[in-house]
């Protein structure tokens, strides 16, 4: 089985942005067309993949989010694999791997 980074090593863009809304934030993952199916899963939704399928127009992902001020932790599956994107801030989890963080201070 390939790992994420070599699903992914042959993407032209692999970016994340996190969209401030009115409650909660949105996330855009942009992977053009290298996936099938992207989910996003960490403390807001007790790392269940049910509850954070995203939504594709043009090779970008999207979900809503609808979390209060506080941080959380999180990663995206993509096509059944762990995978967070490049040059962003992460933290240790407890099983060797990286989460993404994400702090709300609204």
């Amino acid at each position: 089985m390939l790992s994420a980074g070599l699903i992914f090593s042959s993407c032209a863009a692999n970016m994340l942005r996190v969209q401030p809304e009115a409650e909660g934030v949105t996330l855009i993952l942009d992977l053009k067309t290298c996936a099938h199916d992207v989910r996003v899963i960490g403390d807001f939704n007790q790392w269940d993949p049910e509850k954070g399928t995203m939504k594709c127009e043009d090779g970008l992902w999207t979900v809503g989010l609808p979390l209060q001020r506080g941080l959380y932790h999180y990663v995206f599956l993509v096509d059944g694999e762990i995978f967070v994107p490049p040059d962003q801030k992460t933290v240790p989890d407890a099983f060797g791997g990286r989460n993404l963080i994400l702090r709300l201070e609204q």
